[in-house]
C-alpha cells in the first residue's frame, strides 16, 4: 500500500500530520481509503482529495479541484477535474489553503448533489 510507502518517506511526519489536519477539517463521516497509488479521503457527499509523499513534500489532489476557485493560486494541473498542489509544511498559511480547499470541495459536492437530486 502506498500509505505503509509514505510512513517511510523522509516526509513521513508531515504526511501523517497533513493526514490528521485534513480529517479534522472534514470532520464528522470523513472515510479514508488506501490503496496502492494514493491515500483518499472523503466526506459521506463523496471524495474531496488525495495525499502521497514525493520526493519534495506531500502532494495533495483535489478532486474537483478544476472547478474550484484558487484562492491562493497553488493549484496546477490540466485534467479535467483534478488539480493539485505540494506542501513541504504545515504552518498557518498552508492550513489556511487546506481549510480553504476542504471547504470549496465540500460546497462543490454539496452543489453537484443538488443537481442530480439526492439528499444532504
Amino acid at each position: 500500500m502506498r500509505f505503509d510507502e509514505d510512513l517511510g518517506s523522509q516526509y513521513a511526519e508531515l504526511f501523517l500530520a497533513t493526514r490528521e489536519f485534513i480529517m479534522g477539517c472534514i470532520g464528522d463521516g470523513v472515510s479514508e481509503k488506501q490503496s496502492k497509488c494514493i491515500t483518499s479521503y472523503f466526506s459521506p457527499l463523496g471524495g474531496i482529495c488525495y495525499i502521497k509523499t514525493e520526493p519534495n513534500g506531500v502532494r495533495i489532489g483535489w478532486f474537483r479541484g478544476a472547478h474550484m476557485k484558487d484562492k491562493y493560486a497553488l493549484l496546477g494541473g490540466k485534467g479535467k477535474m483534478l488539480r493539485g498542489h505540494t506542501i513541504k509544511t504545515l504552518g498557518a498559511k498552508e492550513r489556511e489553503a487546506l481549510t480553504y480547499y476542504i471547504e470549496e470541495s465540500i460546497s462543490a459536492l454539496i452543489d453537484n448533489n443538488l443537481k442530480k437530486g439526492k439528499k444532504q
